[in-house]
């Protein structure tokens, strides 16, 4: 089941029970930072901080859409067809996943929020990894007071594996995928099987299990819900 489905879904969810958006989310599912934004979002509304719950909100569903370069200055000219493929597939796989414009490619690296580098290996702390993400979601306040969210993140994802076999097509967009997934606030699963899984290479996923858009249907419904509530407030209902 795609997003496009599954967004008339949250919609409809918030319609007809919005209390729905007020239950607990297992925990294990997110990732702490996102989780840190929503508790914030829901105490600026519960305080009337709207401008400041909205722009916690968005560091959430990243609403506005995300940038994303595919950089490719690391990889060798004869796998970077390949890896640009994975990136798009990846790419195109969430926007069906979200809808169309949650990720928008650019030409340029200094136009993005998000970058996608394939490197011949990737070390998380010192260990070999199939990719990580580094990313950082904070809000701020302007010169006028105003609360702006900052995102950036940059996606590594090795194409090659440390035995020196290179990562088949589908495995490259599994990496990406997967790492694409931490962007919008899902943790690591413990069950290979699941996209949120460890990378098997025998076993490659590219997309994610019922229980995984679940998971991220009850995370955007609740952030869909505070800025619902806000606009509800702004026009006096």
């Amino acid at each position: 089941m795609r997003w496009g489905a599954l967004a008339r879904l949250t919609v409809a969810a918030i319609a007809i029970c919005p209390s729905f958006a007020s239950a607990d989310l297992d925990e294990h599912n997110y990732l702490p930072s996102v989780l840190n934004h929503l508790q914030k979002a829901k105490s600026a509304l519960e305080s009337g901080q709207d401008g400041l719950a909205v722009a916690h909100s968005r560091m959430i569903l990243h609403d506005q859409g995300i940038r994303v370069f595919i950089d490719l200055s690391e990889t060798p000219s004869s796998l970077q067809e390949s890896c640009r493929k994975a990136a798009l597939k990846a790419v195109e796989t969430w926007n069906e996943t979200l809808g169309a414009g949650s990720l928008n490619l650019v030409d340029t690296a200094g136009a993005a929020e998000a970058r996608i580098v394939f490197s011949k290996e990737v070390l998380l702390r010192g260990v070999q990894v199939g990719g990580y993400c580094a990313q950082s979601r904070s809000v701020s306040f302007s010169t006028n007071g105003s609360a702006v969210g900052t995102y950036s993140a940059t996606i590594y994802s090795r194409y090659q594996l440390p035995s020196g076999q290179l990562l088949s097509d589908d495995c490259l967009v599994n990496v990406v995928t997967h790492e694409i997934g931490h962007m919008y606030g899902l943790n690591d699963c413990a069950d290979s099987s699941h996209l949120m899984g460890a990378l098997n290479p025998s076993k490659p996923k590219t997309d994610l299990q019922a229980d995984e858009l679940e998971a991220l249907r009850q995370l955007r419904l609740m952030a869909f819900e505070i800025q619902r509530t806000i606009d509800a407030r702004s026009k006096g209902n």
